[in-house]
């Protein structure tokens, strides 16, 4: 039995298309369950949210008397599955952030010892398989279902700052990498601006926006491995006097006093949410920079334009009988996982798989709005439109449109 049921309120790359289900299928799930994410920073509050919203959405009707206790639905005999969303109330709840690839190999390793039991890893960066010069175990299902961008941040109304000279604050990824990789641009003199010393800071290990930046730099970095090259103190991440932070967030910048000197690299969803929809510039003095030119607006992150794109994901274990390097001696993810994060589950599904056995959207109970509504243009004006993708945007992300398979995800596997 999974590792995962203790927690049961009862006691390489490869893209693939799946065919979109009119309806999310239960299997042999009998009483409810509690999935839980774990992993990447970035998107964990968006997704707690998405859990909210599928944990509260319409199921059983789980009252009778005399009353069960297990988390049974016992008037299953009588009842219609399709005019449920959550038939079982499954609840959805998420660990603390510990970086995509510790999500990611949490799910790898579940089983074995001193692993904490996870149903699904929460990733912004893309599969790593052994093909691809990566760590990730096979069976292994990545589902895209939002884009953010990454790009570089300094302080320009700092006092003595070095970057807000620079006439565009754009840098090109060739000078990036000089600052990031090779440490051959110290100074923000040599980029434009001021000549002040730059202070490089990079993401904690494990992070996906670590992971992606440096891929998008030329460097594969390895499980449990940060990009500090070029930082000036690697040791004791995330305390003060590290230049190696928790991923998306300027505290350990602004604890240093370090404002005047300091670039670093930010999700630029996280940075919307944190600062503002469509914000360049922060409350506390920061300001995103262009890369190429280019300024990361939604339209060149949905299109994929943007030079630091990144597709953001839910991974689950679909197991690989064919080897043994699969999900440590767990089993594949069962139906109440799937339902939640599979390609058909609730997040993926188009918005027929919202409707009921009679055709009519199955709404919210707390906002009386569609989880899912019918897109709205299509090519470069589609619009993926209801709760689900305005929980996304609401988050500073970009929901996918719907894809070639009629769901709105787009899925890779190892």
């Amino acid at each position: 039995m999974s590792l995962r049921k203790k927690f049961s309120l009862t006691t390489g790359l490869v893209v693939v298309a799946l065919l979109a289900a009119s309806s999310v299928a239960w299997a042999a799930q009998t009483t409810s369950q509690i999935v839980i994410g774990s992993g990447s920073d970035t998107t964990e509050w968006m997704v707690q949210s998405l859990g909210d919203l599928y944990s509260n959405a319409p199921g059983c009707n789980q009252l009778k008397s005399p009353q069960p206790l297990d988390g049974s639905c016992p008037n299953s005999g009588s009842e219609n599955q399709g005019d449920s969303v959550n038939y079982f109330h499954d609840m959805i709840v998420q660990r603390y952030f510990l970086g995509s690839g510790g999500g990611i190999n949490q799910i790898c390793q579940q089983g074995l010892a001193n692993v904490a039991p996870v149903d699904f890893a929460r990733s912004s960066r893309v599969p790593l398989p052994a093909s691809a010069g990566g760590s990730d175990c096979t069976g292994l299902h990545f589902v895209g279902f939002a884009r953010d961008g990454i790009t570089w941040e300094c302080w320009p109304s700092a006092t003595g700052n070095g970057c807000g000279s620079m006439s565009s604050l754009s840098l090109n990824v060739t000078q990036l990498k000089k600052i990031f990789v090779s440490c051959t641009v110290t100074n923000w003199s040599q980029v434009g601006g001021s000549n002040v010393a730059m202070d490089p800071y990079v993401a904690q290990a494990n992070s996906g926006t670590g992971v992606t930046w440096a891929s998008a730099l030329g460097v594969q970095l390895a499980s449990g491995q940060a990009l500090t090259n070029c930082v000036h103190n690697p040791s004791n991440p995330g305390q003060p006097g590290s230049n190696v932070s928790p991923e998306n967030t300027n505290n350990l910048v602004d604890g240093n006093g370090d404002q005047a000197n300091a670039i670093f690299y930010y999700s630029v969803g996280v940075y919307h949410k944190t600062y503002g929809a469509s914000a360049f510039t922060g409350g506390d003095g920061s300001a995103l920079g262009k890369i190429n030119g280019l300024k990361a607006t939604t339209t060149a992150i949905s299109k994929g334009t943007f030079p630091v794109s990144r597709f953001l994901f839910n991974v689950y274990c679909a197991g690989d009988p064919t080897n043994s390097n699969k999900c440590g001696n767990d089993t594949a993810a069962p139906a109440d996982v799937t339902n939640f994060v599979g390609e058909n589950g609730f997040i993926c599904q188009n918005e027929s798989g919202f409707n009921d056995t009679h055709g009519n959207p199955i709404l919210d109970p707390l906002s009386g709005k569609a989880y899912r509504s019918a897109q709205t243009g299509s090519g470069s004006t589609a619009h993926p439109n209801g709760e689900i993708p305005s929980t996304i945007s609401a988050f500073g992300f970009v929901p996918l449109v719907k894809q070639a398979d009629n769901t709105y995800c787009k899925t890779f596997t190892t």
